[in-house]
């Protein structure tokens, strides 16, 4: 008996597969505003009782950190606003707005124990057991540089031009001074006979506009 071929196994699709990266990109960005909105909202009481409780959630994980989570959503906006060349997100602007967040949760409660709230404290406790406070906050800040180094995609380097102001591409031009109608000679020109006699005569400003001829005065 002839065996049966096999069937091609049916690739599933997304909903979404027939948008395009920016469109994606463009659709988490809104969500991500509007979260924002709603936790300033909330953290003001006036989201109604959902802000309540998100409120309460949010003072329990983050502790006083819960106040910088719209400006987390506001950072992955500009992660989902900032894609690669290839028009995809970059998953290490996301893992540096990550390591910026945990690391300064983790800070905070380093400084003082509920300042950080839960997750603060569940970062910060291991490493202040094995180093020590002092070397802990010491890695905590080393994290959040990269975390920043990540999501700016920026270094040492070109963090020191931009405070330094130093711009490489700049450059200095001679600028003759010209004095009663007809530039200086240098001295050399003055002295030697042979510059005098080699060198060619120099066209007018007519002649070079195709002036020469048609008896026209240019006056400048």
């Amino acid at each position: 008996m002839a065996r049966r071929k096999k069937q091609p196994i049916p690739v599933k699709r997304s909903f979404f597969d027939d948008l395009s990266p920016h469109t994606k990109q463009a659709i988490g960005a809104v969500a991500f505003v509007v979260l924002g909105v709603y936790f300033t909202l909330s953290l003001a009481g006036l989201s109604g009782v959902a802000g309540d409780f998100t409120n309460i959630g949010l003072h329990y994980v983050l502790g006083g950190g819960a106040y910088a989570a719209p400006l987390v959503c506001a950072f992955y906006v500009y992660a989902l606003l900032k894609p690669r060349e290839d028009e995809r997100v970059s998953l290490s602007k996301i893992i540096g707005i990550g390591l910026i967040v945990l690391s300064l949760l983790a800070g905070m409660s380093l400084y003082q124990h509920d300042l950080g709230g839960q997750l603060g404290f569940v970062l910060q406790y291991p490493l202040s057991m094995l180093f020590g406070t002092i070397t802990a906050g010491v890695i905590l800040g080393a994290l959040a540089l990269v975390g920043s180094f990540l999501t700016f995609d920026i270094g040492f380097r070109r963090l020191r031009q931009e405070i330094d102001g130093d711009v490489k591409d700049d450059v200095d031009l001679d600028i003759p001074i010209i004095t009663g109608g007809q530039p200086e000679e240098s001295a050399e020109e003055q002295t030697d006979p042979e510059n005098a006699e080699t060198k060619p005569d120099k066209l007018k400003i007519s002649e070079r506009l195709g002036l020469a001829g048609s008896g026209e005065n240019l006056t400048i």
